[in-house]
């Protein structure tokens, strides 16, 4: 139990988000750092942190003795975080900065671009110093500080609690008396950038030292810095502390990383003022001294690269989707290519001046021109989205979370209104499992697989399409004839694309398969050959994680070596129906939904429609097992929202339950039902509303009871045997689908 002082993420959610929101402009996910999964040894889940499209917070903070000021170290936290989208970390770019030094470059000369090396300018950035960890944390500091006081000039309010909360973190730090040099220097710098007073560190550094740090953090409190002003003065610091005689030119090369000549450099002239002469005394860095400083709580970490190559995956993802749609720029390179191969012409243009026609799209070529362009920038565009998507998969685990979140409103009855954005779903796909029972089963169930495979390929519809526009067919298209009749009494050429030609048409189905994956499903099935006593019946019991989580668990979890349960029926099914829509060819998806309360709503995806079924969706089929509570609402409008987006003629959402919906904080009264059935109604009603036909199959005895209340009358089936399920659940999706 939390200590009444503690600020918990938890109960403070839905504000903090919506103050998130107002801060960004835009969705930015709030999320614990709970939810990061644990793929680093240096993981820190004590400190805030960001990814592209969301914010990480710890989920509690106790730093104060009030619940009130720990609550103003989150709003600090997240002001923090966002002030580096606000400032423009993540905009920096190699090239502008080495423009914006060309004048006192001397032969800098022009870099390759960077996409040619990376996809983050940052990390070209921090690659190029003998010691890049130590030029990142001297960068982290100093745009720590610049973030600081540029929030101090945007948002008055916040003037006053960060003062507080910085001179509590001094509070905090360590006494630099046993760091060693390098530390000492970064451990003054960061305590100087929380407003230490520089008096305090003049015994413990070399003459000049002081004045160079004072310098740098003064560069980074004016209102004009920029990222690009923390850069410059973290190659002065970074060059300072590694050579101990302080020069007024010094010279950073970058020649790997902008692919510049052996002669070529990037430099920085660095005016040092008088104190120079005084800097001789700075020691330079040891090889084996430990880097880094302990972070400032509200402050965080940040790897801003990482987040560089995040934004820069999203923009190469969508250049490949324009690419499909022949909206994308073409570049000089491709058009080049295509000028030499005699596929373009372009009239007007120098081969050399290509640079002016970035306009061109794919759409403005021709078919065949078109089509080599396509391959060509298709082939690179995919290759790199394949290469950045591995690359932060290694880099970027610990900053991906493991759900992805979304808010639902839900219906109560009694206030005859929805509670807006009431619900918090977290979107999982399920991590693979060893799939031998669902092999086992297949092999047991051969003859009713086949059946149905048989039955589903047979499912092909009569209609017949018209197809207008050909050289050659069965009929003659007679507006087309009356235009080319016209065309030629003019003295126009006419098309001789007269014909038309009928065609089946094809099945145009989008199908969810939503099934119920909460505590109840464990239950053992009977064995039909052997009668059991009611004393030999399962019993349940309340028995949950939390003190008061009365969702139905088995007593006793221990498997027997041939135990069948609800879930296992379920899954074969599923089973049943992957390989026979796999031969049919219709979309489908597989889900699952569990949770417990209103702000863990469980969404788990098996397979989505983008997916096709192979191994993995078979190991992440064998992977359902039963979670927790029954809260059905927000799992049906996220399914009805994944079907929305398909395009298909007939979409339908068939729902797999053993039981009435239900939840701990479903409804004010918790033995009452009524709260979650009509919840549930209403989230099947908004889904028809969207073109979504919806039908519910329960296992469940009792399930006319509150069906008929949620359902129209041909909207659902009860089965009383749940073996006959794998039977059943065919008929039904023919049913809806024909």
């Amino acid at each position: 139990m939390s200590a009444p002082s503690t600020a918990s993420l938890r109960e403070h959610l839905r504000v903090l988000q919506l103050y998130t929101e107002a801060i960004a402009g835009r969705r930015m996910e709030l999320r614990s750092t709970e939810e990061l999964p644990d793929v680093s040894s240096a993981l820190r889940r004590d400190l805030p942190t960001s990814s592209a499209s969301c914010v990480f917070l710890p989920a509690e903070v106790s730093d104060f003795d009030s619940a009130r000021d720990n609550f103003i170290v989150y709003k600090i936290s997240i002001l923090h975080q966002l002030g580096f989208w606000e400032c423009g970390t993540f905009h920096f770019e190699l090239e502008r900065w080495h423009r914006k030094h060309e004048s006192q470059a001397g032969e800098g000369g022009s870099s390759a671009s960077p996409e040619e090396l990376s996809e983050s300018d940052l990390a070209l950035f921090f690659a190029a110093f003998d010691r890049p960890e130590l030029a990142r944390k001297i960068f982290s500091i100093l745009e720590d500080t610049r973030i600081d006081a540029a929030l101090g000039r945007r948002y008055r309010g916040v003037r006053k609690d960060l003062a507080r909360l910085q001179s509590a973190s001094r509070a905090l730090r360590p006494d630099i008396a046993t760091l060693g040099p390098i530390q000492r220097l970064l451990e003054i710098l960061l305590q100087l950038s929380l407003g230490a007073e520089p008096e305090v560190f003049v015994a413990r550094l070399e003459p000049g030292q002081l004045q160079h740090l004072g310098e740098a953090l003064s560069e980074m409190r004016r209102p004009g810095a920029d990222v690009y002003t923390t850069a410059t003065a973290t190659v002065r610091l970074n060059s300072v502390w590694q050579d101990p005689s302080v020069a007024k030119d010094l010279r950073v090369t970058l020649q790997g990383a902008t692919d510049l000549e052996d002669s070529e450099t990037i430099s920085v002239a660095v005016d040092g003022g008088e104190g120079d002469a005084e800097g001789a005394g700075s020691p330079p860095i040891s090889g084996d001294e430990p880097e880094g400083t302990e972070p400032v709580p509200y402050r965080g970490e940040l790897k801003p690269e990482l987040i560089q190559k995040e934004l820069r995956l999203a923009e190469l993802t969508k250049d490949l989707e324009k690419l499909r749609e022949g909206g994308i720029p073409l570049p000089p390179e491709i058009l080049r290519e295509l000028l030499e191969k005699g596929l373009i012409e372009i009239t007007g243009v120098e081969e050399a001046d290509l640079d002016s026609t970035s306009g061109l799209t794919l759409s403005d070529l021709p078919d065949g021109a078109k089509a080599a362009a396509v391959s060509d920038k298709r082939a690179e565009l995919e290759d790199r989205v394949r290469s950045l998507g591995r690359e932060l998969e290694e880099e970027l685990g610990e900053l991906r979370p493991l759900r992805n979140e979304y808010y639902y409103d839900e219906w109560d009855h009694e206030l005859n209104a929805y509670r807006r954005a009431w619900c918090r779903l977290g979107e999982t796909t399920l991590e693979e499992a060893d799939v031998t029972e669902l092999e086992d089963a297949r092999r047991s169930q051969a003859r009713l697989f086949a059946e149905v495979r048989r039955q589903f390929e047979l499912l092909r519809p009569d209609t017949l399409r018209k197809i207008k526009g050909l050289t050659d067919g069965e009929d003659v298209d007679l507006d087309a004839a009356v235009e080319a009749w016209s065309d030629l009494r003019a003295g126009l050429a006419p098309s001789d694309k007269l014909y038309t030609h009928r065609d089946r048409r094809e099945r145009n189905v989008a199908a969810a398969f939503l099934l119920d994956m909460s505590a109840s499903t464990d239950s053992e099935i009977p064995d039909p050959e052997e009668e059991q006593s009611a004393d030999e019946l399962p019993k349940y019991d309340y028995v949950g994680v939390y003190d008061d989580d009365p969702f139905w668990t088995r007593s006793d979890l221990t498997p027997t070596a041939k135990r069948r349960r609800v879930i296992d029926v379920e899954k074969e099914a599923l089973l049943l129906m992957a390989e026979a829509l796999d031969t049919l060819g219709d979309a489908y998806a597989i889900y699952g939904f569990s949770g417990y309360g209103r702000e863990n709503v469980d969404f788990f995806v098996a397979k989505d429609f983008n997916e096709t079924y192979d191994r993995r969706t078979l190991g992440r089929m064998a992977a359902i097992e039963p979670k927790r509570s029954t809260r059905m609402g927000p799992a049906i409008r996220h399914a009805a929202t994944k079907l929305d987006k398909q395009d298909a003629r007939i979409k339908v959402l068939l729902i797999l339950s053993d039981g009435y919906p239900q939840d701990f904080d479903y409804g004010r009264d918790r033995t009452s039902r009524e709260y979650g059935i009509n919840d549930t109604m209403m989230a099947l009603r908004e889904a028809e509303l969207r073109g979504v036909h919806t039908f519910c199959i329960t296992v469940d005895p009792a399930g006319h009871d509150y069906l008929r209340q949620m359902c129209s009358e041909r909207s659902y089936l009860v089965i009383d045997d749940i073996a006959a399920l794998p039977k059943e659940l065919p008929k039904v999706y023919r049913g809806l689908t024909t």
